[in-house]
């Protein structure tokens, strides 16, 4: 016999929170975030994981908005442009840390900026006023 619910039941099911196809691996560079990270671009389609992927990940996308890229291997891409992809899709990933890391002896030792009073590399010298 059916109780009073069973009716209620067949209606209104809970959602599942699981994905509903198979996650099929795609073709990312091993430097993009995985399943650490909140969003994992390795599996599934990345491009519309995020708004606008097709100018924001690597690929042809990427490739035709950055001419220099061209006929590279997004597994090949120079340092600033992998910190670039990554600063903007994934700011708080392992990868992006990591970058960041290598990246951290060429901020340490640079020079120091001129003072804020300096134009042009100009200084610019106020005679004090006369008291």
């Amino acid at each position: 016999m059916f109780s009073y619910t069973e009716p209620l039941r067949r209606f209104i099911q809970r959602e599942r929170f699981e994905p509903q196809a198979n996650e099929i691996p795609n073709e990312m560079p091993s430097w993009m975030p995985g399943d650490d990270y909140y969003t994992n671009f390795r599996v599934g389609d990345p491009y519309i994981k995020v708004d606008q992927g097709f100018a924001r990940l690597p690929g042809a996308g990427y490739e035709a908005l950055h001419p220099e890229l061209k006929d590279v291997n997004p597994e090949d891409y120079p340092d600033i442009n992998k910190m670039a992809i990554l600063a903007d899709v994934a700011p708080y990933s392992r990868e992006y840390n990591q970058g960041l890391s290598s990246f951290a002896p060429f901020w340490n030792h640079r020079k120091a900026l001129p003072p804020a009073h300096c134009v042009s590399g100009q200084i610019h010298t106020h005679k004090p006023l006369a008291t």
